[in-house]
């Protein structure tokens, strides 16, 4: 399913529109008051937010792989080049294996979200892979409590049990996003993220509209390969179940790097952004029962 709109009650249509009254005023007053608290946590360094650096279970793979590969050529093209000089095979073998050895530095530069993409394109592909703690520490602290957690019901996502939970716990994080993405059997889950539209809302802050594409559907195609050669690929091709939804999230710049405000799917904050406006002249809201 594609072109479907944003969420505008991302915990879910069903529970927000029956939910009993709440102390400190409705899930989305609460939300408001908690996204200034937030805020202000994290400017003020009260949340321990910290730099999470590259993502070292890529860097790692990658870096062996572009030894194994780049260096024999390297060191055999300067061996060669020792006996009989320079020449076009030479040159090439030499080449190839200076950019085998310079996947490392690229990888680098590109997992570190230093820009608020990269911040959004890594946490969606950890998400995807089930690396919860890569994809956790890209989100503020602060967002990490027992605020309650409403998956949002979109056709063809997942799963969901529409269950609140709470992002305090890694375990309800890890469920919370398991059912939306790679629910069933053997699952897989591919992730674009694509069309950015970055709007600066002060020299910490980052409201980004995107497009977030979503192509889910088993393995098991996979092993049918082995039996069924091309046919188990175009099988699996027709029966992936695909998402795309345009999307609005808010990022935080944490030291160097932009982190995202909300793990969630869509918080309401995210939804109803006029608070970021006023929150220059607005004073810290109190903590509610959800801390």
């Amino acid at each position: 399913m594609s072109g479907q709109p944003i969420n505008p009650r991302p915990y879910g249509d069903s529970w927000a529109n029956n939910a009993p009254a709440v102390e400190g005023g409705s899930l989305e007053e609460q939300a408001i008051n908690r996204a200034h608290a937030k805020l202000e946590a994290v400017r003020h360094g009260r949340a321990g937010d910290q730099e999470v650096g590259a993502d070292m279970a890529q860097m790692v793979p990658g870096t062996i792989l572009s030894l194994l590969i780049g260096l024999p050529l390297l060191l055999g093209g300067i061996a060669i080049a020792s006996n009989n000089g320079f020449n076009g095979g030479v040159v090439f073998m030499v080449g190839l294996g200076l950019v085998f050895m310079g996947v490392p530095v690229l990888l680098y530069f590109q997992t570190r979200p230093r820009s608020a993409k990269g911040a959004l394109k890594g946490f969606y592909r950890a998400l995807a892979r089930k690396r919860w703690k890569r994809a956790r520490s890209l989100v503020v602290q602060p967002d990490l409590d027992n605020f309650p957690r409403f998956q949002p019901m979109i056709a063809n996502l997942g799963q969901p049990a529409n269950a609140p939970r709470q992002f305090r716990s890694d375990l309800q994080f890890a469920d919370y996003w398991e059912e939306l993405l790679l629910s069933g059997s053997m699952p897989y889950c591919l992730v674009t993220v694509r069309k950015f539209n970055e709007v600066s809302i002060g020299p910490d802050v980052m409201l980004v509209n995107f497009e977030l594409r979503l192509m889910m559907n088993t393995r098991l195609y996979l092993l049918l390969f082995l039996v069924i050669g091309i046919i188990a690929l175009i099988i699996d091709m027709a029966t992936r179940k695909t998402v795309t939804v345009p999307m609005q999230k808010i990022l935080v710049r944490v030291g160097e790097e932009w982190h995202l405000f909300s793990g969630e799917w869509q918080g309401y904050e995210e939804f109803n952004t006029q608070w970021l406006r006023n929150n220059q002249s607005r004073p810290a809201a109190p903590r509610a029962g959800w801390e």
